[in-house]
């Protein structure tokens, strides 16, 4: 015999039919929550999530580190005409200088040439002929004494034109050395400018053919207040620590067995990275977070922290101008999988010096070369007598 199904509004078989409704809702939220679970995650610039931490797309990280570039040359723009101010002002200043020396110069150009002309026509012949008609010893003497103080005094006019006259020959030095300096920054920072305006073109056009635009510029913002706020300052933390931790290795090398092996006038010192690491750790207990190793040609450093990631990547020159050191430059500085742009790499380099002094290890050695193999630097240096 067929039976009908209930209609749930209808009051025969309610609880069956109110059991079947609970199992399809239940069903239905899983269903949902399993649908939610499997697409991509939107950008959410607000959640704490270290930015390392996000599964960026190449295009996507692509844009983010051109915004992180676009941070670093306003920087170094700003770095720049703060410098172009300075050579500015330098330049107005010694431009006054001259203008007052050469009115001075001027004035002392007249005395110095009555002086010259006094002498060559003659007139201070009359001196001679004073002396030649003295009458008495009283009387030389008087006139020698008047005689030496015009000879004083027309020499001191002498000699204060021609000092004056290479003061102001100086001047025009210093002038031309601070009018090309201007003309290199001028430059510098017309091409940093240039470089700015043609990577903001890229980064708006990039974000003009995104659907996610407003989140991504928000994203963008976010990681620029992240770099400037905690990114480079931890940065600049820790190379502040290498450098003066730097100072104190060739002393500490020269403790360790084997690591300086003398060859007559010729000196091989050899660092593992794992003494380098060793050395590090027992100074600052920040360098725990960083990992320094040495391979053929170049040096890595390595960190990671809770909300940082950092790898530099660089090599070792031997320098003799102005001293003698052993140079350390960054080829790489990548912040949080984002590199950043040669910019910043030099303003580090010029900020902290991470480079090796062999006179600080003995003051009569010189350093010949500086070579990067698996596990070692080794460093070759000359006995100076």
């Amino acid at each position: 015999m067929l039976r009908l199904r209930t209609s749930p509004f209808q009051p025969a078989a309610a609880s069956s039919g109110a059991r079947w409704s609970g199992r399809m809702r239940k069903l239905a939220a899983l269903a949902v929550l399993f649908a939610v679970l499997a697409l991509p995650l939107p950008l959410r610039p607000g959640i704490p999530v270290p930015v390392h931490a996000q599964p960026y797309d190449e295009e996507l990280r692509q844009l983010l580190e051109k915004s992180l570039t676009l941070t670093e040359l306003d920087r170094e723009i700003e770095r720049i005409g703060a410098i172009r101010e300075e050579t500015l002002a330098g330049l107005k200043e010694i431009e006054k200088r001259i203008g007052e020396m050469e009115i001075a110069i001027e004035r002392q150009r007249e005395k110095a040439g009555r002086v010259l002309r006094a002498y060559y026509m003659g007139d201070k012949l009359l001196l001679w002929q004073a002396f030649l008609s003295a009458g008495s010893l009283s009387e030389l003497l008087r006139l020698w004494e008047m005689a030496e103080f015009i000879f004083r005094s027309d020499r001191d006019i002498l000699l204060a034109y021609a000092e004056s006259y290479r003061n102001l020959r100086e001047e025009r030095g210093r002038l031309e050395a601070y009018e090309k300096e201007l003309a290199e920054v001028e430059f510098a920072l017309q091409t940093q400018r240039e470089r700015l305006l043609r990577l903001q073109r890229e980064v708006d056009e990039a974000l003009a053919d995104r659907d996610d635009a407003e989140e991504v510029a928000e994203l963008i913002r976010d990681i620029q207040t992240s770099w400037q706020s905690k990114g480079l300052p931890l940065i600049r933390e820790y190379f502040d620590a290498l450098s003066q931790a730097m100072g104190e290795l060739p002393a500490w090398l020269q403790d360790q067995p084997g690591a300086v092996e003398f060859r007559g006038l010729r000196i091989v010192a050899r660092l593992t990275d794992d003494q380098m690491n060793e050395f590090l750790r027992s100074r600052d207990e920040r360098f725990r977070n960083l990992e320094f190793r040495f391979y053929e040609d170049n040096m890595t450093i390595e960190g990671k922290t809770e909300s940082m990631e950092l790898f530099v990547e660089g090599r070792y020159t031997v320098e003799n101008d102005p001293v003698n050191v052993i140079r350390f430059h960054i080829d790489r500085l990548v912040f949080n999988g984002f590199e950043l742009p040669d910019t910043t790499r030099a303003d580090l380099e010029r900020e902290f010096d991470l480079g090796l002094y062999p006179q600080q290890m003995l003051p009569f050695i010189t350093a010949e070369n500086a070579v990067l193999k698996d596990g070692v630097l080794e460093i070759g240096l000359r006995i100076t007598l």
